[in-house]
């Protein structure tokens, strides 16, 4: 599986206006990363540039606990490995947002998910191999193959209120994007792929647990089945009616999107019920 972690120095330059033939536009952003030349009451040096802190930067690091905490501009020091995102304004460059931490970048599969008591996900863990906390990462769904997909400035600006954690699932496939400081990684963008099943059947037989509340069901589609699993999450109706698990019955025509599972289960994202 291709996978791979570069705390490396990266320059990444966002183009603006039109491209000539023959050349283009002068850059209008730029995200470095280096270790710390220089640190002064209003500009950060790296990799021998030494750009102005914008008066609205915001600058973050990861915590032993995996959490990513603003810090002051003071705290940065001489030598910390560094990212940095600086944009071009009036009189040049200028920092506007940075992590003291390397860039680091994995593309796999989700081999276990570690959750608070209210289900939310902690640390994730990929191809058995390294663990994340992504408690404060933005979470999107994209279609299955996009998940490397990573743009110049997922680092800038995510905000966990968009986020989808719901996705977070064991054998699901997707691509993070975070710092890593001190052997810690925290995610602040993951890519999942998202629904990669879509299919109308019948409900064959419903599957409930001990207690007997219905936990999922069973969909025959022209003599194939396919093992539902109906998540806190799933969103079951019949037009503009909301329905609960308990409602659904064996016989009913369904129309289920999710995503399939490692066991070649399907956790149910909706579930629309024919009229």
């Amino acid at each position: 599986m291709n996978r791979f972690r570069f705390p490396m120095i990266l320059l990444i330059l966002t183009l603006g206006g039109a491209v000539a033939a023959a050349a283009q536009a002068p850059p209008s952003a730029a995200w470095i990363s280096g270790n710390v030349g220089a640190v002064t009451a209003d500009t950060i040096t790296l990799q021998g540039l030494a750009f102005p802190v914008s008066t609205e930067a915001a600058f973050a690091t990861v915590l032993p606990d995996g959490t990513l905490s603003e810090i002051p501009l003071a705290s940065i020091q001489p030598a910390d490995p560094f990212h940095g995102h600086a944009v071009l304004g009036e009189s040049g460059f200028a920092w506007v947002r940075g992590y003291v931490g390397d860039r680091f970048f994995w593309h796999g599969v989700v081999t276990a998910v570690v959750r608070d008591e209210s289900g939310h996900p902690l640390t994730i863990t990929l191809d058995d191999t390294v663990t994340i906390h992504v408690s404060q990462a933005r979470v999107v769904g994209v279609p299955p193959g996009q998940e490397r997909s990573s743009a110049p400035d997922a680092l800038d600006g995510a905000s966990a209120a968009e986020s989808e954690p719901y996705l977070l699932l064991d054998g699901a496939t997707l691509g993070v994007e975070g710092i890593a400081k001190d052997g810690v990684i925290a995610a602040v963008v993951v890519n999942v792929a998202a629904v990669d099943f879509a299919s109308t059947g019948t409900i064959a037989s419903l599957v409930t647990d001990e207690s007997g509340t219905v936990t999922g069901f069973v969909l025959d589609k022209d003599g194939t089945a396919s093992n539902v699993v109906l998540a806190p999450f799933t969103l079951i109706r019949k037009g503009r009616r909301i329905l609960s698990p308990g409602d659904l019955e064996a016989g009913m025509r369904v129309f289920v999107t999710g995503k399939s599972l490692s066991d070649g289960s399907v956790v149910a994202f909706e579930v629309k019920v024919a009229r």
